[in-house]
């Protein structure tokens, strides 16, 4: 169960806006290149796509049969559909504001998704994918539960996302 997200404007709120302020603030050209990798924006790969082109590498590594192959490709597709469909439930019950559409000071560092905040989409089916990938693959296992850090991280250094948008996802 996905708790609400904080209440607008109390203490917890205020701390997270601020969070998300002080990474636009202090953003740097290195997690530049991690917003942009995982973007997801028009004309760039989303994280699904990501996600499954980390799945054909790591299969040529391990020379996967073709039936193996599209087994965890299945799975993997499955999983981050049904997490996908989870995450919009809840960004659609809650539909709660994008940063800075609070506190205009915040320079996002790409354009806003155009869909509630709360929870990170980036951050739901990367630590989905990095679940599934690790279980098929747990010698990578670390791989791929960094790579899902970065894709939630990379979220709130580009000002799009709370701290507890990218914590819920990660934990849903």
């Amino acid at each position: 169960v996905v708790p609400p997200p904080p209440v607008f404007m109390s203490d917890a709120y205020k701390a997270a806006l601020e969070a998300v302020k002080d990474a636009s603030d202090n953003r740097t050209p290195e997690p530049g290149a991690s917003i942009n990798f995982w973007g997801g924006i028009p004309g760039t790969e989303a994280p699904a796509g990501i996600w499954q082109n980390r799945l054909w590498t790591v299969s040529k590594k391990y020379g996967l049969e073709d039936e193996k192959y599209a087994y965890v490709q299945m799975v993997l597709a499955e999983s981050i559909a049904d997490s996908f469909m989870e995450c919009w439930k809840i960004k659609y019950t809650y539909w709660t504001k994008r940063p800075d559409m609070v506190d205009t000071r915040i320079q996002t560092a790409m354009p806003n998704p155009p869909f509630p905040a709360y929870i990170s989409g980036h951050s739901t089916i990367s630590f989905t994918a990095a679940t599934v990938l690790a279980k098929f693959f747990p010698e990578d296992a670390a791989t791929y539960v960094r790579d899902a850090e970065e894709a939630k991280n990379s979220r709130l250094w580009a000002g799009i996302h709370f701290p507890y948008d990218n914590e819920e996802g990660k934990k849903l």
